[in-house]
């Protein structure tokens, strides 16, 4: 049950941070256009993806320190 909370963890967290990083680019692109919404996906995107690598980190840091995440 561990393992597999450890992998959701770090899959959860890598899409998150995959998904936070993606939509990076897209808040760039908006900037050109609507200054005011690509501000906006900006700030968004980089909470989503600070959320995705705190999951990884935590994950990985209970997986070397022998410990179970709390679910």
């Amino acid at each position: 049950m561990t393992l597999l909370l450890r992998l959701a963890g770090l899959g959860a967290g890598g899409f998150l941070a995959v998904a936070g990083l993606a939509s990076l680019i897209l808040g760039f692109a908006a900037l050109g256009d609507h200054p005011e919404r690509g501000i906006q996906v900006l700030l968004l995107s980089l909470l989503i993806a600070a959320a995705g690598g705190w999951m990884l980190w935590e994950t990985y840091r209970s997986w070397r320190n022998g410990r179970t995440p709390k679910p």
